[in-house]
């Protein structure tokens, strides 16, 4: 069983719309490519950014919105110093 890991590290404040198109994009081709059975995860490395809670909670629910057709209740985890 393939664990597809996908790793981001933007400027969030500035790249949102960026950072879901090319989520989008990454997650539908795994959903197409990868065998059945197949998961995926998306890790946003916010080290040292300074990001208020609220603010990574709305970046998360966004990112899961948005691939809500692609990949259901996809797991975003938030690396953290």
């Amino acid at each position: 069983r393939v664990r597809a890991i996908e790793v981001k590290n933007y400027n969030l404040e500035h790249n949102e719309a960026r950072l879901l198109d090319e989520l989008e994009r990454q997650i539908t081709s795994r959903v197409n490519n990868l065998p059945q059975g197949s998961t995926q995860e998306i890790v946003l490395d916010v080290r040292g950014r300074g990001y208020e809670e609220e603010f990574l909670k709305q970046i998360v629910k966004d990112i899961q919105e948005r691939l809500v057709n692609v990949y259901p209740d996809i797991p975003v985890t938030l690396l953290r110093w």
